[in-house]
């Protein structure tokens, strides 16, 4: 399986965890399309990002810019993010989604005022670990 091929599977897989758990997200996952070049065809990627995420995530009182990536890189994430994204309004939430090769997720949450991404906790087959100190479930308080 090639790169783009992990990452649209990656991102069906967050759409999936995310729609079991009261979420309505749209996708954006990047495509091939031909193009004529000098008498040949060739194929170039379509990216359909929007504002630099691969989800968008909504939930009354939340909204998620997801990026998703099977690789490193939360830096370069960070900044694609400072692009698009100067303020954001109340309930926004820019996250990182990192599939790390043993198959845990890790997810960041992008600090405009700081331009760092904060750990916000890992998915391990499927359950959520929050990291110590952070109470966040998908957008709602963790009730003790």
């Amino acid at each position: 399986m090639n790169t783009r091929a992990k990452g649209n599977t990656f991102q069906v897989w967050i759409r999936r965890f995310l729609v079991e758990r009261g979420w309505i997200v749209r996708n954006f996952p990047l495509t091939i399309v031909p193009i004529v070049v000098k008498g040949k065809k060739i194929f170039r990627p379509l990216k359909q990002d929007a504002w630099g995420s691969d989800l968008i995530a909504r939930r009354p009182g939340t909204l998620l810019w997801i990026q998703a990536s099977c690789s490193g890189g939360i830096a370069k994430r960070v900044e694609e993010f400072k692009q698009y994204f100067s303020f954001l309004l109340p309930g926004e939430q820019l996250q990182i989604w990192i599939k790390t090769p043993r198959g845990i997720i890790n997810i960041s949450e992008v600090d405009r005022e700081l331009g760092i991404a904060v750990p916000l906790g890992k998915i391990i087959r499927g359950a959520w670990y929050a990291t110590e100190g952070i109470k966040w479930e998908f957008g709602e308080e963790i009730k003790s």
